[in-house]
C-alpha cells in the first residue's frame, strides 16, 4: 500500500526530532505525527484521521518526542522532558505516567495497555 502525508504550509513534519516521527494507530485510522510549527517553531503532536484532509494539534503536547499510539488508538504516549505521558485522543489535558531512565529514546506502545522498553533499557 501506498500512502502520501501532504500538510499544511505551517506545519511541517519534524524529522529532526527522531528518526521515525510518523505513527499510525493499530486500527490503521489515525496517523500521530511530530509537527513543527513554521511560524512559531514549537514542536506539538497532531493526529490526522485517514477520512480527514487537515491535521489537528494534540492539546497539551508542545515539545513532546517519540510518541507511541495506545493499542486501542484511543490515546497517545510521548516524552517530554525525560518524562512519559500519555493523553487521550479525545481531548483532555495529559497525565504523567512516569520519569524516564532514558530520556525518551524510544519505546513500543505496550504501556498504553502493558509495557515500555527502549533498546537502551531493554
Amino acid at each position: 500500500m501506498t500512502f502520501s502525508l501532504s500538510t499544511p504550509a505551517d506545519r511541517h513534519i519534524a524529522a529532526e526530532r527522531q528518526p521515525d516521527p510518523i505513527r499510525i494507530t493499530p486500527d490503521g485510522r489515525t496517523i500521530i505525527y511530530i509537527g513543527r510549527g513554521s511560524r512559531t517553531g514549537t514542536h506539538v503532536l497532531y493526529r490526522r484521521e485517514l477520512t480527514d484532509l487537515d491535521p489537528t494539534a494534540i492539546p497539551g503536547t508542545e515539545d513532546a518526542g517519540a510518541p507511541f499510539p495506545a493499542p486501542d488508538g484511543g490515546a497517545v504516549g510521548f516524552f517530554r522532558g525525560g518524562r512519559l505521558y500519555r493523553v487521550q485522543l479525545s481531548g483532555g489535558e495529559p497525565t504523567l505516567v512516569a520519569d524516564s531512565a532514558n530520556g525518551g529514546r524510544s519505546e513500543d506502545g505496550a504501556t498504553m495497555g502493558g509495557s515500555i522498553s527502549s533498546p537502551g533499557n531493554a
